[in-house]
């Protein structure tokens, strides 16, 4: 399914388990996750979706696939960056390149926002295509 630039807080994508997403980050961040940033940089560009899980378990969200030196990170709150539930940048093993994934648990009905953001620097960030999706199970080495 193609996203475009995504989401953002106030209008996040749904995202379905098991759907594969595509879309390009662009324009001015706003976000940044505990990994993928060098000193809390802002710089680069996000899309937010926002899960409701159907089942109480794990997840895998990953952007293996992508283009984009991706920073993924999972929270509870969109805007709120005391309440992320987990980070990954550079997950090699799990994509096979500089993208992430990440295993989250959630319970039935559980809204969390996923945030696909590239890799930021102060004054510098990566923007470009993603490929996004969250499947069922904790995310497997490749």
């Amino acid at each position: 399914v193609d996203v475009g630039a995504g989401g953002d807080c106030a209008a996040p994508v749904p995202a379905v388990l098991g759907v594969r997403y595509i879309g390009v980050t662009e324009g001015a961040g706003a976000l940044a996750g505990s990994c993928g940033a060098i000193n809390g940089a802002v710089d680069a560009p996000e899309a937010v979706f926002a899960f409701a899980a159907p089942r109480a378990g794990q997840y895998c969200a990953t952007t293996a696939g992508s283009r984009l030196d991706t920073a993924l990170y999972a929270r509870a709150v969109c805007d709120d960056a005391g309440t992320e539930l987990a980070c990954s940048d550079d997950a090699f093993d799990l994509t096979g390149g500089p993208q992430g994934a990440l295993t989250f648990a959630a319970d039935f009905g559980q809204s969390v926002v996923l945030i696909v953001d590239g890799f930021a620097l102060p004054g510098n960030g990566d923007a470009g295509p993603f490929v996004f999706a969250v499947t069922g199970g904790p995310c497997a080495p490749l």
